[in-house]
């Protein structure tokens, strides 16, 4: 369309959008070292709430894992599909939401609302 009609834009901030709970660390590990060091693409997301968020553990392993392979500088967002955030400000892992951690969360219909 940008070709057509012309860019609104000269430049437009893209992110990796995967990093499913069904994927392995394997898996996730190939994908987002794909995108941010192969694609150079500074922004990533992954899910988190495996069971309606009855997993933490491994919430908070895939979110190490997910800041392991992208580095200190690319963002990492995480979006829980409704499985632990509440959009009215409940809880999440202070693990998770602690400052300097490195993540944007997401609610999954009312967009970013909480940086730690």
């Amino acid at each position: 369309m940008a070709g057509l009609l012309g860019p609104a834009r000269g430049e437009v901030a893209v992110y990796g959008s995967g990093g499913f709970t069904s994927y392995d660390d394997t898996h996730t590990r190939q994908q987002l070292s794909e995108w941010v060091e192969k694609e150079r693409i500074p922004r990533v997301k992954i899910k988190i709430g495996e069971s309606w968020g009855g997993n933490e553990r491994r919430d908070l392993a895939r979110a190490e894992l997910a800041r392991e392979v992208i580095g200190p500088d690319a963002e990492l967002y995480v979006d829980a599909n409704d499985g632990v955030l509440d959009p009215a400000g409940g809880a999440m892992s202070p693990d998770l939401d602690r400052p300097g951690h490195g993540l944007t969360l997401r609610h999954s219909d009312a967009g970013p609302y909480r940086r730690g």
